[in-house]
């Protein structure tokens, strides 16, 4: 009896340490484990490692994030990232943020795009020359490549360490300033690119701006597109990430 007891007891125990460990490492193949992150993996690699392609090979399949979903990410940068960050916008981050002062969301809203996935869709008719996305509100930025490994690692999932490979890039924050390694945290981080330059409708109003305005008048319930060349550059190498 005491020999079958202690064996519960250290299977109780190793199932214990084993949660623990998943809580931990969420779906990452246990390379965070003990605190200790590996400093040698790339933007190509977290892709490959987590079978990005693969996971997402149909467009349509992604899913909207949850307010849970984004909290979760919210609070993994605060752990892992900016322990000083807050995140205090009374708009949801299933509804944007305060695009002009608090309580007035982005003229914006999530839903499916045919043939591209999950993407932005004016709420209501938009003015030529009228600011639509504001990503100095929205958008936070990382000090340094180990600091989006520790919150890559951090993430619970495969599919959500996916999204954010896809959600991050580079760009200086003025000009002939470095080039900063930034993502966000609400549902701006869907803007699709256009496929052409007819069908963009929404620019920055410099190459170093976060502020995006209409290039022309915007209906209700049309998609939201912009040109990822203008601002959003994937220049990896030169934060210490690589590809």
């Amino acid at each position: 009896k005491l020999l079958l007891t202690a064996s519960t007891m250290f299977a109780a125990a190793a199932a214990v340490v084993a949660a623990m460990v998943a809580t931990m490492v969420g779906d990452h193949i246990g390379y965070y484990k003990y605190g200790k992150v590996p400093d040698d993996w790339t933007w190509g690699r977290f892709r490959q490692e987590y079978e990005c392609e693969k996971y997402y090979i149909h467009q349509e399949n992604k899913r909207f994030y949850t307010m849970a979903d984004w909290q979760t990410m919210r609070d993994i940068y605060i752990q892992h990232v900016d322990s000083s960050y807050v995140f205090d916008d009374p708009i949801p981050p299933t509804k944007g943020y305060s695009l002009q002062g608090k309580g007035n969301p982005p003229p914006f809203y999530a839903a499916l795009s045919p043939g591209s996935g999950r993407g932005l869709f004016a709420s209501r008719d938009i003015h030529e020359g009228e600011l639509v996305h504001n990503g100095t509100i929205s958008d936070v930025s990382f000090p340094n490549a180990d600091a989006f490994r520790r919150f890559m690692f951090a993430l619970p999932t495969k599919e959500m360490a996916c999204d954010v490979t896809e959600w991050t890039w580079t760009q200086p924050l003025h000009k002939n300033g470095p080039l900063k390694l930034m993502t966000s945290f609400t549902i701006s981080i869907l803007v699709n690119e256009a496929d052409d330059e007819e069908e963009m409708n929404i620019l920055p109003e410099s190459e170093v701006s976060s502020l995006f305005y209409a290039t022309r008048d915007i209906q209700k319930g049309e998609e939201i597109t912009t040109s990822y060349d203008t601002l959003y550059s994937a220049d990896f190498d030169e934060v210490g990430l690589g590809w």
